[in-house]
């Protein structure tokens, strides 16, 4: 059976559904050629009539139209409808394994920024594809991908109960995770891991320290997946996330509370307007030893009160020692050292027994201004 379309942007021409489906196939990677030849496919008298055409046909089409979209929102309520008619199409034909892909496509196109509507009940519905999407997947590619989905929904969930959805958040992150590790995934794996540091910062069971170290595992997990291939940006920001974890790990240890780590600060004399100050030398110190130590666990943080002064020393295994570098202009990175001789009173390093070395930093109370 051959039909004819006119005014296509491809040129009018006769077509079988056999040429429609050769171009299919040379457009995947092309949104707005997917989403022409998708809606040329949808429409054609051998695909409508065909239970099994039809929804792989809506599901082309849908992908064409949510990709090239661009915000559009006519575009986004069009792929909205198509990925609704290839899940009907494949709830009918009993097709499980295509039903779990279709739901996890509507999910995605549900829960983006982008949809229109109201967010909240967007995330909903969002959330039920992507529940059911996990229901019907039965090889670990699909349970993966489902969990990770499943995960990412109940961490932004601001509706029912806040503590419930994150506990169920970090169980489906942490299935995804090792299912991903087993796949050999590793950059799913690091996505995952990096959203179960947001959600263990978030936990409100179990006790403080418990989630701080588990947060502090996972962040570690994710920096060693970090390579060439994921970016600078990437690498970068794992390593400040997990400064700024060692960074709270300081507080937990030195006080019950972030109230006592502040009485800490102060009982030192340090003045108020010091204490970002002093956060912030631990911070780039600990970033600085753990982006250049491939033995992370050894990287150990002290803050010493010596009555009129803190003392913060970071040791680390590697023995070469730090030297501040002037970046240039456009760097996205550099200047952490350079930050710290210039707000601390003192600063340096000296050699630490068996190995490594002691990187130290002080802070001065008094007059001194900050």
């Amino acid at each position: 059976m051959k039909w004819w379309r006119p005014s296509s942007n491809w040129g009018d021409e006769v077509m079988s559904y056999d040429t429609i489906s050769k171009a299919i196939d040379r457009s995947m990677g092309e949104p707005a050629a997917m989403a022409h030849w998708g809606g040329i496919a949808v429409h054609h008298p051998d695909v409508r009539a065909s239970p099994v055409l039809w929804p792989a046909a809506n599901l082309v089409f849908g992908r064409g139209l949510r990709e090239s979209a661009k915000g559009n929102a006519q575009e986004l309520a069009r792929a909205r409808k198509a990925f609704e008619d290839a899940c009907e199409g494949y709830e009918r034909t009993e097709n499980q394994e295509s039903l779990a892909m279709s739901l996890h496509e509507l999910g995605l196109l549900l829960g983006s920024n982008e949809f229109p509507g109201d967010p909240v009940q967007n995330l909903e519905q969002s959330l039920a594809c992507h529940r059911r999407s996990l229901e019907l997947s039965a090889d670990e590619e699909g349970r993966a991908i489902a969990a990770y989905e499943v995960g990412r929904c109940l961490s932004r969930r601001t509706s029912g109960d806040l503590a419930q959805n994150i506990e169920a958040a970090i169980v489906n992150l942490e299935t995804a995770a090792r299912l991903y590790d087993t796949l050999r995934w590793p950059f799913y794996r690091a996505d995952a891991l990096a959203l179960l540091v947001e959600c263990y910062e978030k936990r409100v069971r179990g006790t403080r320290r418990d989630n701080l170290e588990s947060a502090i595992e996972k962040c570690t997990a994710a920096l060693d997946l970090c390579d060439e291939q994921s970016g600078w940006n990437e690498w970068l920001s794992t390593s400040q996330t997990l400064g700024r974890l060692y960074t709270r790990r300081v507080a937990e240890t030195q006080g019950e509370s972030d109230e006592r780590a502040l009485e800490i600060l102060h009982r030192a004399h340090v003045p108020d307007g010091a204490v970002d100050t002093t956060v912030l030398i631990v911070s780039e110190l600990v970033t600085n030893a753990i982006r250049h130590c491939d033995r992370r666990h050894l990287v150990q943080l002290r803050v010493i009160d010596n009555g009129n002064s803190l003392l913060v020393e970071v040791d680390d295994p590697n023995t070469r020692h730090p030297r501040p570098v002037i970046a240039a202009p456009d760097a996205e990175g550099g200047r952490g050292l350079l930050l710290v001789r210039a707000i601390a009173a003192e600063f340096g390093a000296r050699r630490r027994e068996p190995i490594g070395k002691t990187v130290w930093a002080t802070v001065e109370a008094g007059d001194r201004a900050w």
